[in-house]
């Protein structure tokens, strides 16, 4: 469970990293440019070449920061600390 929780923050800050990074592209040219997943694994470099599949070049035109968000938070909802149960006797 420790282990969820700390990927699951993990993909939580990447995924507001990559909102940073789509603001500050957007102050700075007046565009709104957003990361693609394809633009990720690009930057990543080694994942980059396996997108030539046509399925998997549109899932990865799909923009990036959401994605991140909603599998970090998944991640730790699944994974939170659960109350333990009250004994009701001893």
């Amino acid at each position: 469970m420790v282990v969820g929780r700390i990927i699951g923050w993990v993909f939580v800050l990447v995924g507001l990293m990559v909102e940073v990074r789509d603001a500050l592209v957007w102050f700075d040219t007046g565009h709104l440019y957003p990361l693609s997943l394809s633009g990720a694994w690009t930057l990543v470099g080694y994942f980059g070449r396996f997108l030539a599949h046509p399925v998997e070049g549109a899932l990865a035109a799909i923009w990036a920061a959401p994605v991140l968000l909603a599998i970090g938070i998944a991640l730790l909802v699944l994974c939170r600390r659960r109350p333990r149960p009250r004994r009701l006797f001893g």
